[in-house]
């Protein structure tokens, strides 16, 4: 195998939001030993999504606006994993607050980075079984308004094939959601 990866020489951070979003400008070696410069480099907080699904096999989703693609977006429960905050955690944590409720059992689905050049941070997916509603979702006070929506696998497909979750990380969460379901 020829394929080398590329050596960081040199890096420094041209842009930062604390907790939020790093942009770094690196120097970098490539695989042929040429020297490669600006290169630049997208830190975003890790984000923990998480796909669960109730006994009677539906899967909790939600409906709420998306600034990105400035749009009603079909999403999953979760968002960011603060510091200190393992993804599973912040999955558990998620769900609970968005939805009010809560998974038995759970396994890690994967975790991907969420661009190939730039990183951008990584998406963890948890698949969670046993969903039952434990209390009302807590207000939230953080831009976020939340429908919260129990979709059986074949709603979840017309609205991959509608467009309804424009969003990747989104929409490759309930992917793996049809495919859990379909094992």
């Amino acid at each position: 195998d020829t394929l080398k990866p590329w050596k960081l020489l040199d890096s420094r951070e041209i842009f930062l939001v604390p907790g939020r979003i790093t942009v770094s400008s690196q120097a970098i070696e490539l695989a042929n030993g040429e020297r490669y410069e600006p290169y630049y480099r997208v830190g975003l907080s890790d984000q923990a999504w998480m796909i669960a699904q109730t006994d009677d096999d539906r899967i909790i989703c939600q409906t709420q606006y998306k600034h990105g693609p400035q749009k009603i977006s079909l999403t999953l429960p979760g968002g960011i994993v603060d510091p200190g905050e393992e993804p599973l955690e912040t999955a558990q944590r998620e769900l609970l607050e968005e939805t009010g409720y809560v998974c038995q059992d759970w396994k890690h689905l994967g975790s991907f980075c969420r661009n190939n050049n730039q990183y951008c941070g990584e998406e963890h997916f948890f698949w969670g079984t046993g969903a039952k509603w434990t209390q009302d979702p807590d207000p939230t006070t953080n831009l976020e308004e939340i429908h919260t929506l129990l979709l059986a696998r074949e709603e979840v497909s017309n609205a991959l094939a509608n467009g309804d979750a424009p969003v990747l990380g989104h929409f490759a969460g309930l992917l793996m959601a049809l495919q859990q379901m379909s094992r």
